[in-house]
């Protein structure tokens, strides 16, 4: 089980203990449209988890942490005329990966560039890179006894600098993973000791590297990090009014750092929290029952400025999850409510969305479907 299933299950436990719904919950907007791409049947994935990549070929692609032949995760392509193609299933061998939890991204090259939680050289996950002919290359195995840690959760980060950087959730000198950067066709290297980093990292304009953390003893931090190791907590969260275990960071047009949390805050099921100079830290949003909960999602800030996401339970009359929207000086809001079984439009969306050239979002639902085993959706929004 990984990380964010485990935190899944803690998000279920707590809803019986969440308070109910209130006045200020979010109102639910009919959407535009709602189309399901694909409906997942286990030979081709199960439960995609992560955010999708809009690759500069005009396709998405995406991965799924299991099922497949080898019931270890796959690497999927879905075309614009909706034909949908499995690229890779993972072995988990020596020469492989196993369970890809985490988003994709265009390398330096050219080619999808990822990390797998599991397989590789010692069985503790791997950084792959898939060539054009869907062909995996283990770029690096992790290992038990290396600085660097293992089982990364989050992906890659492809700097304004030419290299690749990553985190992994555990092992390292402090048993609470590392931070690192990786230069294609040479071994990465260590820049500092993190706490169960659990997302993909973010840069900003001066080239700083902005993440969360959400292993040990604490309940989530967001930190800074520079690219030589210099590394500051911007946030201890305290699992209260700001919420707990923090799913990766966006960053507004201000130089804020946003962050979901999963569980914890005033309505118990999560909060939208911000940490920045300009303005006292808050929380943005906070998820109660019957509005939406557990918001596992990294937020995405759209062209207009203001921020999608996703929760995964207990949305309007227990809906298992929707999709909201808010924005400066406005509440949350509803943006797309998943009815759940029978409904085939897919359930429990762990992943964010992404933005098509299209303007309509995109995201994918880790159960659900026409098959039980989740879908990748289509959402028309207007952008704010």
């Amino acid at each position: 089980m990984t990380p964010r299933h485990a935190l899944a299950a803690l998000a279920l436990a707590a809803l019986a203990a969440a308070p109910a719904a209130r006045a200020a919950d979010p109102a639910h907007d009919t959407p535009h449209g709602f189309k399901v791409l694909h409906a997942f049947t286990g030979a081709d994935g199960t439960g995609s988890d992560a955010d999708l990549l809009l690759a500069p070929d005009g396709n998405l692609y995406g991965t799924a942490p299991s099922g497949g032949a080898h019931g270890l995760g796959t690497v999927w392509r879905l075309r614009p005329d909706g034909r949908f193609q499995v690229l890779h299933a993972f072995r988990g061998d020596a020469h492989d990966g196993a369970g890809p939890a985490s988003p994709l991204i265009v390398g330096p090259d050219g080619a999808l560039w990822g990390t797998t939680t599991g397989g590789g050289a010692n069985g503790l996950g791997t950084v792959y890179r898939l060539t054009a002919e869907g062909r995996v290359e283990v770029m690096w195995s992790f290992a038990q006894d290396d600085a660097l840690g293992y089982a990364p959760q989050g992906g890659l980060l492809l700097a304004s600098d030419g290299l690749l950087y990553g985190t992994t959730y555990v092992g390292g000198a402090t048993w609470g993973g590392a931070a690192f950067s990786l230069r294609p066709g040479e071994a990465p290297t260590w820049i500092a000791d993190l706490d169960g980093a659990n997302a993909s990292l973010v840069e900003d304009a001066a080239g700083h590297l902005f993440g969360s953390t959400n292993g040990g003893a604490d309940v989530g931090t967001l930190f800074e990090l520079t690219k030589t190791g210099a590394l500051t907590v911007l946030h201890w969260f305290d699992g209260e009014y700001d919420g707990m275990y923090p799913h990766g960071v966006v960053l507004d047009k201000h130089g804020g750092v946003l962050a979901t949390t999963s569980n914890g805050g005033s309505g118990g099921c999560g909060t939208v929290w911000r940490d920045a100079d300009d303005a006292p830290s808050g929380d943005v949003v906070a998820f109660y029952r019957g509005s939406g909960c557990a918001p596992f999602s990294t937020l995405l800030r759209l062209r207009g400025g203001s921020f999608v996401g996703t929760t995964a339970y207990d949305g309007p009359d227990g809906a298992p999850g929707t999709v909201f929207a808010f924005g400066a000086g406005e509440g949350v809001r509803n943006i797309h409510v998943f009815a759940g079984a029978p409904d085939p439009g897919g359930s429990e969306p762990h992943s964010g969305v992404i933005q098509g050239a299209d303007g309509a979002l995109y995201g994918t639902t880790t159960a659900g479907g026409a098959f039980g085993y989740g879908t990748v959706y289509r959402l028309e929004h207007v952008a704010r």
